[in-house]
C-alpha cells in the first residue's frame, strides 16, 4: 500500500472514530504523516480522503484539529490508551464511566441506600439515597411498626413551636375525610348509642383504627344536628386547646389555629383520606378532588344550622330527608395556586338523606392535650 492511500485509509478510520463520539486517539502514522508535512514534502502532507463532505480534502494537522473541537470544551483530549498495533488496524482506546445514577438500585459512591424504584418520599432510601431520618424533609412511612414511622418531617421547618416538632412529631390537630361514604342514618353505625353524632364519631374513629393510626387516639366528625355543633362538642375549641393548627395527614395546615378554623375560611382543602397513613400517600383514595361531605355546620363559629337539614338528627336515611353538606373542592379552577376554601367547604346545599357522602374527622386533644 503507497504511504499515501495507507494515510487516507488511516485518516478515514480517525474521522470514523471521531464522529461516533470516541475520543481523539494519538495514532503514529499519522503523526509521520504530519512530520512530513512540516519538511515540505506535499504529497505525503496532503490526505485523499474518500469521505467528503464537511471534511473535503484536509491536512492531518487539520483532522486531528477539527476532531478535538467536536469534544465541546476547551480542556485537551486525551485517552488512556493508543493504538496497540497500527500494522494491523488493532485499536484500543480509553472510556468515560457513566456517573453514579441515585435509583438505579446500586449502592454507588457518595450513597447511603439506593433501593432503586422503591426509594421514595416515605421510604426507608429517599429520592436522594440517604437512608430516612428526622430532619430530611421526607416524612418516612416505611416501618411496619408505626412508633417508627414520623408523623410529619419539615426538614430545617420543624421546630418544637411549630407544625411539625424536631422529633418529626405532628404538634396540629390532625384532620381527614373518609374515604368511605355513608347515608344520612348516622345512628346506625353505633346502635348502642343515642344519636346520630356518636355514630358518626365511632365511624371517624373506626377510620383512623383501622389504618393503624397510633399517635392519635380520639377523633371526632365535623357534624352539627341542630342541637349540638363542633363549637360546643370539640375539646379543641376550647381555650386551653385552642391555640394549635389544624393539618391534614401530609402536614398541609388548613388553618392556624380554632378561630383561623371557624372564621369562614380555609387555606387549603380537607382532602386527604385517612388512607394517606395505610398506604403511605400513595396510590388511590388517597387524596380526592371535588366530593361532598355531610356537615349541617356553619363555617362560622362552627354552630349549628336548622334540625330540618340534618337528616333527622342523623338518624334517618330516606328520600323524603334531607340533609346540609360541604364540599372539599377548593376555589376557582381557574387558579391553581389559590387553594383557600371559603364556606362551602362545610355549608353548601342539601341532599337527601338517602345519598352516601363522606366526613371530616378532627383529632381531639383528649388524651394527648
Amino acid at each position: 500500500m503507497s504511504s499515501t492511500r495507507r494515510s487516507s485509509f488511516l485518516a478515514a478510520s480517525a474521522v470514523a472514530l471521531m464522529t461516533s463520539g470516541c475520543v481523539t486517539i494519538v495514532i503514529p502514522e499519522l503523526a509521520s504523516a504530519t512530520d512530513a508535512a512540516t519538511s515540505g514534502d506535499p504529497e505525503e502532507s496532503t490526505l485523499e480522503t474518500s469521505t467528503g463532505g464537511a471534511w473535503g480534502e484536509m491536512t492531518t494537522s487539520e483532522i486531528i484539529t477539527a476532531t478535538s473541537s467536536t469534544s465541546g470544551t476547551d480542556d485537551p483530549v486525551t485517552t488512556s490508551d493508543t493504538m496497540e498495533d497500527a500494522t494491523t488496524g488493532a485499536t484500543s482506546y480509553g472510556t468515560t464511566d457513566e456517573p453514579d445514577i441515585c435509583g438505579n438500585d446500586e449502592l454507588d459512591e457518595g450513597e447511603e441506600c439506593d433501593d432503586g424504584d422503591k426509594n421514595g418520599e416515605h421510604a426507608a432510601c429517599t429520592p436522594n439515597c440517604t437512608v430516612a431520618k428526622c430532619g430530611d424533609g421526607f416524612t418516612f412511612m416505611g416501618s411496619d411498626d408505626p412508633a417508627e414511622n414520623e408523623e410529619c418531617d419539615e426538614g430545617a421547618e420543624n421546630a418544637d413551636d411549630g407544625v411539625c416538632t424536631t422529633n418529626c412529631e405532628l404538634r396540629a390537630y390532625a384532620v381527614f375525610v373518609t374515604s368511605m361514604t355513608v347515608s344520612g342514618d348516622l345512628k346506625s353505625l353505633d346502635p348502642d348509642k343515642m344519636s346520630g353524632l356518636d355514630g358518626a364519631d365511632k365511624f371517624c374513629q373506626d377510620r383512623a383504627e383501622d389504618v393503624g393510626i397510633p399517635y392519635w387516639p380520639l377523633f371526632k366528625a365535623w357534624l352539627s344536628d341542630g342541637v349540638s355543633s363542633p363549637a360546643d362538642r370539640f375539646l379543641a375549641a376550647s381555650a386551653d386547646t385552642s391555640g394549635r393548627p389544624f393539618a391534614l395527614l401530609d402536614g398541609t395546615v388548613i388553618a392556624d389555629d380554632w378561630d383561623d378554623l371557624t372564621d369562614g375560611t380555609l387555606d387549603h382543602p380537607i382532602n386527604v383520606t385517612e388512607l394517606y397513613v395505610e398506604n403511605g400517600g400513595q396510590g388511590d383514595g388517597v387524596v380526592v378532588g371535588a366530593d361532598l361531605v355531610w356537615s349541617n355546620t356553619a363555617a362560622i363559629d362552627a354552630v349549628s344550622q336548622p334540625l330540618g337539614q340534618s337528616c333527622d338528627s342523623w338518624s334517618n336515611g330516606s328520600f323524603n330527608q334531607s340533609g346540609r353538606y360541604g364540599t372539599t373542592a377548593a376555589n376557582g379552577e381557574d387558579d391553581p395556586e389559590n387553594t383557600e376554601v371559603e364556606s362551602t367547604w362545610t355549608y353548601y346545599n342539601s341532599l337527601v338523606c338517602s345519598s352516601k357522602l363522606r366526613l371530616y374527622c378532627f383529632e381531639q386533644p383528649a388524651l394527648n392535650g
